[in-house]
């Protein structure tokens, strides 16, 4: 066979923000952390799965340049590419 993709993933154990601590730039401040490291180590992409119910999380993905979204019941599967993400 010819040569072959290289694929890694990085993988978070589903961080979330205390309701009394949203709203102050926790969440954006952990995104920006996380697609700096996923760039570091040559990712082009992160994808994210979360709960369709999720308003915060998904406002927040849409200001971070969310390309894609897939939904599937009451779970959202989102694709940010990292160039977007300031």
């Amino acid at each position: 066979m010819g040569g072959s993709a290289k694929k890694s993933a990085l993988s978070t154990s589903d961080p979330q923000i205390a309701d009394a601590h949203q709203n102050h730039g926790i969440g954006t401040a952990l995104a920006q952390h996380v697609a700096d490291h996923a760039r570091s180590r040559g990712a082009h992409t992160l994808t994210m799965h979360t709960d369709a119910a999720n308003t915060p999380m998904l406002h927040l993905l849409r200001r971070l340049g969310l390309s894609q979204h897939v939904r599937d019941g009451t779970r959202i599967d989102v694709r940010v590419p990292l160039g977007t993400v300031p």
